[in-house]
């Protein structure tokens, strides 16, 4: 059971952290006009949404920039202390009900939040662990 617990939970840590650091190498990404170019689209788009982004320019980077680090410090995740963790791993589901609601990127929500008990047991072990000194 900690076996899986702490492969499950390495899954999601990689998965979140690849996911940001992939985003930094992302023209768009790095310029801040990543959302409403997602949602701009046919797939995956919200034109009030869009429209929104592009008249506030400084929201949209602003939540570009938020989401890159989030992904790509979410590893910080198995080391917070409650009720941090909690709070990481909720705005982690709200991430990902946004996702689904505006963008129709439903097939990520069920998955990513499936995580979340691993990383709290692993959470738990790696604050449970004896301090050597």
């Amino acid at each position: 059971l900690t076996f899986a617990m702490v492969f499950i939970a390495g899954e999601g840590l990689l998965s979140y952290t690849s996911s940001g650091v992939a985003k930094c190498f992302g023209t768009r990404w790095q310029n801040g006009s990543a959302l409403h170019s997602i949602l701009r689209t046919r797939n995956y788009g919200t034109p009030s949404l869009a429209r929104f982004f592009r008249n506030h320019t400084s929201v949209e980077k602003m939540l570009t920039y938020a989401m890159i680090v989030f992904e790509s410090c979410f590893a910080v995740c198995a080391f917070l202390p409650q009720p941090w963790l909690t709070t990481w791993l909720a705005v982690g589901a709200i991430f990902h009900v946004s996702c689904a609601v505006f963008m129709g990127l439903n097939q990520f929500l069920l998955p990513f939040i499936a995580t979340y008990p691993a990383l709290i047991i692993v959470n738990g072990f790696i604050h449970h662990l004896p301090m050597s000194g």
